[in-house]
């Protein structure tokens, strides 16, 4: 299928059909995916984590994970809230990691200065 022809599917809100043709191996099929909800995951990734660079790190993995996980999809018709989803928990993952960097820091230096 054309780049032009998926377009025009997705023109038409079939998103259940571009979740089909990326299951049955087309790889260009995504892009219009990508068209449409980074930018809306890139700014939750902000926020969630308040760092540009780390929003577009977390974005970008969260893509590549709907992506890969597109065949665990229950509701083919809906995949932006699926989407959403998987870049909040990306998203929280690495807030929590950033954390337990903080109080493990915090802990040896409370160690090392306290004795």
């Amino acid at each position: 299928m054309q780049l032009r022809d998926m377009t025009r599917l997705y023109d038409h809100h079939d998103e259940a059909m571009l979740v089909e043709l990326v299951l049955a191996g087309d790889r260009e099929a995504f892009n219009p995916f990508v068209d449409r909800y980074y930018p809306g995951i890139l700014r939750l990734c902000n926020w969630l984590l308040g760092s540009v660079t780390d929003a577009e790190d977390v974005a970008q993995e969260a893509m590549v994970q709907a992506n890969l996980g597109l065949s665990g999809l229950r509701s083919r018709e809906n995949p932006g809230r699926w989407m959403y989803a998987i870049a909040a928990n990306q998203g929280r993952m690495v807030y929590i990691f950033y954390d337990l960097i903080v109080l493990t820091t915090l802990i040896i230096y409370n160690a090392v200065m306290c004795g």
